[in-house]
């Protein structure tokens, strides 16, 4: 799976290698701490500040629609100043966000900072993704899924040291030691591994699909096919279930199903864990099958969604756990591999950030609905047989573009 990516003995490979391992540090460090840490630090907040609880948790709303927006316009940045100087000025802007959080004492400048860090976060998540595009062909599902473990290690790292630092120092100093990998690893590990392609390198050097053939605007050309748009539908409608799911699981576990929290914070942990392994396994799957691939994680995680109204037992639970983690994982890596495939690499920037910006959208969207309806029935069975519908819905709609001829590098020109 793995024997191509690094390229060992081509001078490019190498660089791949090296702009993939410092695409993992500022993943680590500038988007998976902070979205790791503000939910560990929620309590501490709330009991701190006198806050309420909606009026801090309005804080994530923010944040998620500042950061929706950064990424409908990362592709345009990218395209003009190139991916080094975008991803090192957000990775700055998230550590200063960090910092800003000490001074914090009303909830208009808590807001603030939380559009900050959203901008940082979901601006740097498509622009990584934009960069590895560029630099892996054959190997680019694997090669974003690999720097896509950094976010669910810091899954792993971060609760306890943050649970530690806040019990001793207090949420504000907390969030200012947790800015130190930012400044400590993350700039200086893109700043002096990391480099962009020149003109005729990588990814995007050969080979056009219809829709890059044509001149003019990229994206007006994209919102004249009607590809693009069921690709973009499709990822609303993913985000949704991402969402729907991620942020209603563990209060689902621990009180509706009743095994505490305990037991739901170790299911959601093995979760976490299977992603890591879905992030490979369906990087290589995506690869290798395109739509086909995407589609069939859609129709397990609907499958899976389906058989979480159905867990009754420990040994239901940690099987949900096995057959939905790893599809989560697939969530994450879709819109690259299908913008890629289907767009092309001249397309690769506006493509991914304007489907990017509505995956989060939808992910907006999703939680809302899952609370809604456990309001109105009482219990998240209706919602999430709905979200299963949803992500069938969203697996067929992929499926319909099988037929469509996907971009191909050249073997001999892209050794990775």
């Amino acid at each position: 799976m793995f024997a191509g990516l690094a390229g060992w003995k081509d001078p490019q490979g190498r660089e791949g290698l090296k702009n993939l391992l410092a695409s993992w540090v500022v993943l680590f460090g500038v988007v998976g701490i902070p979205a790791i840490m503000l939910p560990v630090l929620f309590a501490g907040i709330v009991g701190d500040t006198g806050w309420s609880r909606g009026a801090v948790a309005a804080g994530v709303s923010v944040r998620f629609a500042a950061g929706a927006m950064a990424a409908f316009f990362i592709g345009a940045v990218v395209d003009r100043f190139n991916t080094k100087p975008v991803v090192v000025a957000l990775s700055v802007l998230g550590g200063l966000s960090l910092v800003l959080f000490n001074f914090v004492h009303s909830l208009t400048a808590f807001y603030a900072v939380n559009a900050m860090l959203g901008v940082s976060q979901l601006g740097l998540a498509p622009a990584l993704k934009i960069y590895l595009s560029k630099w892996f062909n054959r190997h680019q599902g694997l090669a974003i899924g690999t720097a896509l473990t950094a976010l669910s290690v810091a899954g792993v790292v971060v609760p306890l040291l943050v649970t530690a630092l806040n019990a001793q120092y207090g949420w504000r100093l907390t969030s200012v030691i947790m800015s130190l990998p930012v400044w400590i690893a993350a700039l200086p590990a893109f700043l002096f591994l990391a480099r962009d392609q020149a003109a005729g390198e990588g990814a995007g050097s050969d080979a056009v699909t219809p829709v890059s053939e044509e001149r003019g605007n990229v994206l007006a050309r994209l919102m004249r096919s009607h590809i693009f748009w069921i690709v973009l539908l499709s990822n609303f409608l993913v985000g949704m279930i991402d969402h729907a799911m991620s942020e209603h699981l563990v209060v689902y576990f621990d009180k509706d199903l009743h095994f505490g929290a305990q037991t739901a914070a170790t299911a959601f942990t093995l979760l976490m864990l299977m992603s890591n392994f879905g992030k490979f396994f369906y990087g290589w799957l995506f690869d290798r099958y395109s739509t086909k691939g995407i589609a069939l994680c859609w129709f397990i995680a609907a499958g899976g969604i389906v058989y979480a109204t159905q867990i009754h037992s420990l040994p239901s639970l940690w099987t949900f756990a096995v057959i939905y983690g790893p599809c989560q994982a697939g969530m994450l890596l879709n819109m690259a591999i299908l913008c890629k495939h289907l767009f092309g690499p001249q397309a690769l920037a506006k493509s991914i950030s304007v489907i990017s910006g509505v995956y989060y959208l939808g992910g907006a969207v999703g939680p809302g609905f899952a609370g809604y309806m456990f309001d109105v029935t009482g219990s998240y069975h209706s919602a999430f047989l709905i979200v299963a519908t949803v992500a069938a819905v969203a697996g067929i709609m992929v499926l319909s573009l099988s037929g469509v001829k996907r971009y191909r590098p050249q073997a001999a020109n892209q050794p990775v």
